[in-house]
């Protein structure tokens, strides 16, 4: 077990990484931080999809979008996919829309939101990224996502939008496009969504507080530029046990910092080893 109380990792740390816009995308984030992946393969794993992120910064600084326009879609697909929502073909859906112009207005807005949302993601950020920089699973899960996008033609459907043409026809074309998904197929791009913008709010903190990724060697700990990123203008320390070492005492007067230089290198190694980045210029351990 694990005794991590005193690094108040809910309060102070999550807080320092946490850029996400919505409460789903937190709580993948926040899960970033409670599951320790099982294995070193499984901690490398994690680091070279942030450093895959980083390395697309570029596309990514900016990674943005309207939580309204979110909700819409987000909402519309859950209706369309659990027959809440169900629109005729054709004439039927015309004469519908012409008896209750309300209707018509409401499920407008709602296409409109999830079209707008879903074409930000695909041509702002997904399509512009360079998939051979992340790892095989999550490049798999990449494409996947990307390929869920194109269902819905979105480059024609924005500019419908953009034109002020969008008309019962697109309405029904996006319709029909959320029906032919399956279940499965939106809840897992949700799910990728989510964890993308976790590991992206992850990124942006690895960048903000300057961080690097430890790398791991049984034989070495050592820790260069270590600092507690809570603290102000914080005094840099580093630190190293030899081979055969594992014991260290610590000394100094009341003041001096001790207790906040145990937390900043108990933050290192727990942050190391969930695969994140750590408050030191390098870091190698065991």
């Amino acid at each position: 077990m694990l005794l991590i109380d005193d690094l108040q990792m809910e309060r102070d740390i999550l807080p320092l990484f946490n850029f996400t816009h919505q409460e789903q995308s937190e709580d993948a984030l926040r899960r970033l931080f409670d599951e320790r992946p099982p294995t070193p393969a499984a901690v490398a794993e994690r680091q070279a999809i942030l450093q895959a992120f980083l390395r697309n910064w570029a596309v990514l600084a900016d990674f943005s979008y309207s939580v309204l326009y979110f909700r819409g879609a987000q909402s519309f697909m859950h209706e369309v996919q659990s027959g809440r929502l169900q629109l005729a073909n054709g004439a039927k859906a015309r004469l519908q829309f012409f008896f209750s112009e309300e209707k018509r207005h409401q499920i407008q807005s709602q296409v409109v939101q999830l079209v707008i949302f879903l074409e930000r993601l695909q041509t702002h950020y997904l399509t512009r990224l360079n998939p051979a920089d992340f790892p095989s699973a999550f490049r798999a899960e990449l494409t996947a996502a990307t390929a869920f996008l194109s269902v819905f033609n979105l480059g024609a459907q924005t500019a419908a939008v953009r034109e002020n043409a969008f008309t019962t026809s697109h309405i029904l074309q996006t319709t029909n496009a959320v029906q032919k998904l399956t279940a499965e197929e939106t809840a897992a791009f949700w799910s990728f969504l989510f964890r993308f913008e976790a590991y992206w709010s992850v990124a942006k903190g690895v960048v903000q507080h300057q961080l690097c990724f430890a790398q791991f060697d049984a034989q070495q700990f050592v820790i260069e530029d270590l600092y507690h990123p809570l603290v102000p203008q914080a005094v840099r320390n580093s630190f190293q046990l030899r081979p055969g070492e594992n014991v260290l005492l610590l000394t100094g007067p009341n003041m001096a910092g001790k207790s906040t230089f145990l937390k900043a290198l108990s933050l290192c190694v727990y942050l190391a080893h969930l695969g994140l980045g750590v408050p030191a210029t390098a870091c190698t351990l065991p």
